[in-house]
């Protein structure tokens, strides 16, 4: 939580120094992804990790497809990255994509 906070912080600080030659500065903060830090000898040759199907989580993502509890995908990644590339009216913000995990109530857990 801490290093999404200094992201935050970060991005909207340099964004604001950036303003006067033009060029913008957005974050991304990532929620679970499966990644080699997440899911440890799961990358294939060109290194792109995958779940195994019989893996299993400790936590839910609200929003999973339904009947899975799966992570994001390079797909949901994509598809933000391209929404910052190509919408040059967002300047400073640091876009959480987590899938609803943080918006969850604590006691549910």
């Amino acid at each position: 939580m801490y290093s999404k906070s200094a992201i935050g912080h970060a991005t909207a600080s340099l964004a604001h120094e950036l303003i006067p030659l033009g060029i913008r500065v957005n974050g991304i903060a990532p929620g679970f992804f499966i990644t080699e830090m997440t899911a440890p000898g799961t990358a294939d040759a060109i290194g792109q990790s995958k779940l195994p199907p019989n893996r299993q989580f400790q936590f839910e993502i609200p929003l999973s497809r339904p009947g899975e509890n799966k992570a994001g995908t390079p797909k949901d990644m994509g598809a933000l990255v391209l929404f910052l590339v190509a919408n040059w009216f967002v300047d400073g913000e640091t876009v959480l994509i987590d899938g609803g995990t943080l918006l969850k109530h604590p006691s549910s857990y």
